[in-house]
């Protein structure tokens, strides 16, 4: 009983061929993301929205650029931002360990810090003049005059009172020979003797005993008057301090207080405490801080030439006609994103300058991108990147060594931050980030998912023209002809993997123009033809293709066993596709399935073998119940029946030859050959639909090359799921093959349409005798009859 006739799909079915673009539109630039208006519409919500947890995630663009080009389309939008201020860090005089944070106008923060800087050279260049201005200099000598005579006097009756006890006032040399302190000795022959050398003089003869006691309580009496003495010399120098000190504040005072009354004026309330306080702490510490200028170098220009206490450390500032800052950080280390503390020099007290801001400052009142791959591999930055997004406050804090522990005593104010981050990550991303993490979806609110591709129209064929001028004249490629820029469309066209869709992926596409207009150039070609995106192909196809290229060798040399003509008995060419990331080829693998007797079912041997992955023992059920559906309706199935992918021996996952596995199944029942030159791939269900499966143009081409590489004979072809016609986009390869007769590809919408097709048989029904599937019910019920022979007593 033969089988209908079916036809071959025509060669314009096969694939799509772009029509000539004539016009360009000027719309898109090579930076430009096209046909993506879902996601832009989330990313534009998500820019002009604000509130908490509305930043952004972006997920679904691909190619190595998609951070830059993100950052560029969110510089094209122009959102809203609102603008923040600047932010300075100065000294803290209440908690030195906890710098106080001064927030200032929009763009101001340089004009405070000339402000500060003003100060400084005020007492460091200004004062150290005025207090050696001559006027000055003969004050401060009256003072210290007027000073050092009351001293002179007060010493001058004690004095005068030791001589009328035979005693002497005396200044006394420490250990080291430095002048000590006063002291009263005896006097013996006109000369002054401490103390304890009297005993010795008495012993010698040399003075009386009973002078030499009187000198001693003579002088215990009056070592009280000289602690008086020194107590009120004391007095007399501090009130002398006190006068030039008050000198001194004046004359500073003078030079300050009108600056400082500008700045709090200037600047506002909010900083008339700080200012205060730094006013009052110049001026009691005037000699100090000359001093200070004496032991180092000081310049007012540089910070860390000053005192602590006058530093400042800008931490964020903008121009005034800035727009929404758009920030990308390709690395966003703890110390990149957040800022750090550097290490100062040992000895040296900690500074304002040490203080680092992040990007997450650089970014404040814009955006931040980020790839969320890069911040999960940094330790810690995840967890702090959440607290810093939903407090609204960033935290800049020295790095943590486990052997030195926190490197600067500094723990600057928290910052507030106005900030949205954009994170980008892979298709699929979110859901999971959002099931693995419960506040992820509140934190990033906003999800921009880019498509793939876009529906193929004469638009989107404009923007693709444009798409490639533009790469030409921004990175001075050759010209592309129209035909070249069709077969660029083309190529797009297989990339989305329908024929009425094509990709968005312009950083493959980008790539493609590249190595395109480099092989033009090594021809010595003025424009990219046809021809040269052809070889471009071919020259990427062949630089991965070592996989495929050993797979053929083995199938040539006989150690691969494939058979490409002929006709078998339960063996069928399946077609299966193979994914190594930069490189997706396809090529035929021998399913085989062996019947007999029994009860044990079928048996995927994959799945015994433990290489059967859930998709593929989902498939093999699925066969199984289309096999009860079909046959068991009026007697048990009495099968046993093993089903094997042959010389297979890695994993085995997915449904898309379950189609090809029935067709050996119910080859091996009936006892009907099929045929051995077509290749055959498709899902099956249980009412016995082909569906669509993936990878179809690879497997075509794939066993294209192997029939070729054993011999093309011009009946071959395969079956493919009807579903599957609208993602054809073949190589040139097989079309040339297709349009010389040598080879022939079939669509199917079930498995009788490629049982009639494999066989030249009719599939019949069950209780069709002569049938395919009539020979398989018979078959069955023989089975049946010999089971239950077997289990009567």
């Amino acid at each position: 009983m033969n089988a209908p006739s079916y036809e071959p799909l025509p060669l314009d079915r096969l694939r799509w061929t772009c029509p000539r673009i004539e016009e360009e539109s000027d719309e898109p630039t090579a930076g430009t993301i096209i046909g993506q208006e879902r996601a832009l519409s989330a990313l534009r919500t998500g820019m002009e929205l604000y509130g908490p947890g509305f930043n952004i995630f972006v997920s679904g663009l691909s190619g190595t650029r998609r951070a830059t080009s993100i950052a560029s389309l969110l510089k094209e939008i122009q959102g809203f931002c609102s603008p923040v201020s600047d932010k300075v860090l100065v000294y803290n005089f209440e908690d030195p360990h906890c710098p106080l944070l001064v927030e200032l106008p929009r763009a101001k923060a340089p004009e405070f810090a000339r402000d500060l800087q003003r100060i400084a050279q005020t007492v460091f260049l200004r004062l150290p003049k005025a207090l050696n201005a001559p006027a000055m200099k003969k004050r401060l000598r009256a003072i210290q005059d007027e000073g050092q005579e009351q001293e002179r006097e007060l010493f001058s009756e004690l004095q005068k009172l030791s001589e009328k006890e035979g005693l002497v006032l005396v200044m006394t040399e420490g250990e080291n020979g430095e002048q000590g302190g006063q002291d009263i000795f005896p006097k013996v022959e006109n000369a002054p003797v401490p103390p304890e050398a009297l005993a010795s003089l008495v012993s010698a003869g040399k003075l009386d005993k009973e002078k030499a006691e009187a000198l001693l309580a003579a002088r215990e009496k009056l070592l009280d008057r000289l602690s008086e003495a020194q107590r009120h010399a004391q007095r007399i120098y501090g009130k002398v301090q006190d006068q030039i000190m008050a000198l001194w504040r004046k004359a500073g005072s003078g030079l300050l207080a009108g600056q400082f009354s500008d700045m709090s004026e200037r600047w506002g309330e909010g900083l008339w405490t700080y200012f205060q306080q730094l006013q009052s702490f110049l001026l009691d510490q005037i000699p100090s801080l000359l001093l200070y200028a004496e032991e180092n170098h000081v310049d007012p220009s540089l910070q860390d030439s000053l005192p602590p206490q006058l530093g400042f450390k800008i931490l964020r500032t903008s121009h005034e006609e800035e727009d929404c800052p758009v920030l990308f950080e390709a690395s966003p280390t703890w110390e990149n994103l957040f800022g750090s503390i550097l290490p100062g020099k040992e000895g040296s007290p900690a500074r304002l300058s040490q203080v680092q801001g992040g990007s997450l400052l650089k970014a404040d009142g814009g955006y931040l991108v980020l790839r969320l791959a890069d911040v999960l591999t940094e330790h810690g930055v995840w967890n702090s990147l959440k607290r810093v997004l939903k407090t609204g406050l960033l935290e800049i804090r020295a790095p943590e060594s486990p052997v030195m522990g926190v490197s600067s005593p500094l723990k600057p104010m928290p910052v507030p931050l106005r900030v949205k981050v954009v994170l980008i990550g892979n298709r699929g991303t979110y859901d999971a980030m959002s099931q693995e993490d419960p506040e992820f979806p509140k934190i990033f609110k906003i999800h921009a998912q880019f498509e793939a591709d876009m529906p193929r129209n004469g638009n989107a064929l404009l923007r693709y023209s444009s798409f490639i001028s533009s790469m030409v004249q921004e990175e001075q490629l050759l010209p592309f002809s129209k035909e070249a820029a069709g077969r660029i469309a083309e190529i797009g066209v297989r990339l989305a993997g329908n024929r009425n869709r094509i990709s968005t992926r312009f950083g493959d596409v980008s790539d493609l123009l590249r190595e395109a207009s480099y092989m033009a150039q090594s021809a010595n070609k003025k424009e990219v033809d046809r021809e040269s995106v052809l070889q471009a192909e071919e020259a990427r196809r062949r630089r991965h293709s070592l996989p495929e290229d050993k797979y053929l060798e083995m199938v040539t040399n006989g150690s691969y066993f494939m058979n490409t003509e002929g006709k078998s008995v339960g063996e069928i060419n399946g077609l299966v596709v193979l994914d190594y990331g930069v490189f997706v080829y396809g090529h035929p693998i021998r399913i085989s399935a062996q019947v007999g007797v029994g009860a044990a079912g079928i048996v995927d041997i994959e799945r015994e073998a433990e290489l059967s992955g859930p998709i593929h023992l989902k498939g093999v059920q699925i066969l199984v119940g289309w096999l009860t559906g079909t046959f068991a309706q009026d007697f048990p199935l009495s099968l046993s029946a093993r089903i094997c992918f042959e010389q297979s021996y890695g994993p085995v996952e997915g449904d898309s030859a379950s189609a090809a596995e029935l067709c050996a199944l119910l080859s091996a029942l009936s006892d009907v050959p099929l045929r051995q030159d077509i290749g055959m791939t498709g899902s099956v269900d249980q009412k016995g639909r082909i569906q669509a499966v993936g990878g179809v143009n690879e497997k075509i081409e794939g066993f294209f090359r192997t029939c070729r590489a054993m011999g093309l004979t011009g009946t071959q072809a395969v079956i493919i799921p009807k579903s599957c016609v609208q993602s054809l986009q073949l190589a040139p390869e097989v079309l040339e093959g297709v349009e010389a007769g040598n080879f022939r590809v079939y669509s199917v919408s079930h498995i009788k349409e490629a049982l009639e097709i494999l066989t030249g048989k009719r599939a019949g029904s069950p209780s069709d005798p002569g049938s395919i599937l009539g020979e398989a019910q018979s078959q069955l019920e023989r089975y049946a009859e010999i089971c239950r022979l077997f289990r009567e007593p």
